[in-house]
């Protein structure tokens, strides 16, 4: 689950000045699913709306949970940015779960807190364990441990809550926001509230991050016209939203099932797909009661078309 701005260029009804005081627009809620990139549900919302909204982000999750087939709904970890880290939303999770006896997990940021600054400094220099990078590999100068025995949670959080930290060297654009022990190290603090089980605190630390893969589904989304709400009517701009959704589902549709084992395509923009799949000038010819399409030979991407439409074919042999 996560938010994003999307300008607005001329009066809307529901556009505002945002968070980022030089964007004047709107602010929906968007939750993906990590393991295939379909995008399940998005909620637009006023420009003002909070990042951390609570009464939001259970909408945009009730919402996502029901469009996952039943059988696939016993087993799901909830991952998202700090904004996540509230009490009802952690309670929500469990309490569904515990209702419906499924098991769900959670992985959200953690906000650092003068509590929780001053916990990481408390942990020995030996108990700091390198961290690892998406692909596995060990990040240089990042550092991950745990340190919930160090903290004294307020009452609220759920039971079973740890809190992981993560150290890494400070970059020049996050000084100005750092606190003084960040500075003094020279290393930027980061949280993260989790109920996974597991003491591989690397692995739990790049498991949370790869919840960045989320910014690219809104990316994608943005590029098949999120960023371009067509209407001044609120009403009007959701439900475009939900068509946008529906084009990036046929996206990763179009990814996972008709050109996956293409190392290109199968990370491709919708920019990338429309200037290879999509562009290649071609004609529907009807011969012997058959509707053929003829491509033409002397073009690069003929062959990355034709296995495509080989692959969808296969699948609905009668379509």
């Amino acid at each position: 689950m996560d938010a994003s701005l999307v300008e607005s260029h001329s009066d809307k009804q529901g556009a505002a000045p945002t968070y980022k005081k030089h964007i004047f627009g709107l602010h929906p809620l968007i939750v993906s699913v990590a393991n295939t990139g379909e995008m399940l549900t998005v909620l637009l919302r006023d420009g003002n709306s909070g990042s951390n909204t609570v009464a939001d982000h259970l909408t945009v999750l009730a919402d996502a949970v029901a469009q996952i087939p039943a059988r696939y709904r016993r087993q799901i970890i909830f991952r998202a940015d700090g904004a996540g880290a509230t009490k009802d939303l952690l309670a929500w999770i469990k309490t569904e779960a515990a209702e419906h006896g499924y098991t769900w997990h959670y992985s959200v940021g953690f906000d650092v807190t003068a509590p929780v600054r001053e916990a990481i400094c408390q942990v020995p220099a030996d108990v700091w364990v390198p961290a690892l990078t998406p692909t596995g590999k060990v990040r240089k100068g990042a550092y991950t441990t745990e340190i919930t025995g160090l903290l004294e949670l307020a009452d609220g959080w759920p039971a079973g809550m740890r809190i992981t930290a993560r150290t890494e060297p400070l970059h020049p654009k996050h000084r100005k926001q750092a606190s003084e022990q960040e500075k003094r190290r020279g290393q930027r603090f980061q949280a993260v509230a989790t109920d996974i089980p597991g003491q591989q605190y690397p692995k739990l630390d790049a498991f949370h991050r790869n919840h960045a893969g989320v910014e690219t589904v809104i990316k994608d989304a943005k590029n098949l016209g999120l960023r371009r709400l067509p209407s001044y009517y609120f009403t009007f701009n959701q439900a475009w939203t939900i068509i946008v959704a529906i084009a990036a589902d046929l996206l990763a549709w179009l990814r996972l099932l008709a050109v996956n084992d293409h190392d290109t395509l199968r990370r491709a923009t919708p920019n990338t797909l429309r200037t290879t799949l999509l562009g290649i000038p071609a004609r529907l010819v009807h011969t012997a009661r058959r509707r053929l399409i003829r491509l033409p030979d002397n073009h690069p991407h003929t062959a990355e078309y034709t296995q495509a439409w080989q692959k969808i074919r296969a699948l609905n042999p009668s379509g």
